[in-house]
């Protein structure tokens, strides 16, 4: 993996049991992602005040391999795994006490912010999205 996050799983982040909530996956997940994003130089607040294009998630999956409990540190550790003509895919790996306690998928799809029409990734995104798989 080429980025790397640290994270403490909050009480937000639980269900009444005290562990990780499935939905909680994947907003840690997109915090790596937009922390990813700001590091290579195109910060999501800079994407969608420029509105030359909008990278919205189409496809997403996770799967849990072990229990996270509020208070955990874990480390989000994630890679661009394909870079297509106008999307790419994003694999994240949750690590807890050096193990692997949960995956996770995006896919986003670079499109026209008016039309919501898919186009090419723009070349300077493509190039730091390349750097990192």
């Amino acid at each position: 993996m080429t980025f790397s996050f640290p994270y403490s799983i909050g009480l937000h982040d639980s269900d009444a049991a005290g562990v990780v909530f499935f939905a909680s996956l994947i907003r840690i997940c997109h915090q790596a992602y937009e922390a990813f994003m700001e590091s290579v130089g195109f910060g999501l607040g800079k994407i969608i005040q420029e509105r030359r294009f909008g990278l919205p998630v189409a496809h997403v999956e996770g799967d849990f391999k072990q229990v996270m409990r509020v208070g955990d540190k874990v480390e989000i550790r994630l890679r661009v795994a394909h870079l297509g003509r106008s999307s790419f895919r994003v694999e994240y790996e949750v690590m807890l006490n050096n193990t692997v306690a949960a995956t996770a998928a995006t896919v986003h799809v670079c499109v026209n912010p008016e039309t919501y029409a898919s186009m090419e990734l723009p070349p300077e995104l493509r190039t730091k999205l390349k750097s990192k798989n």
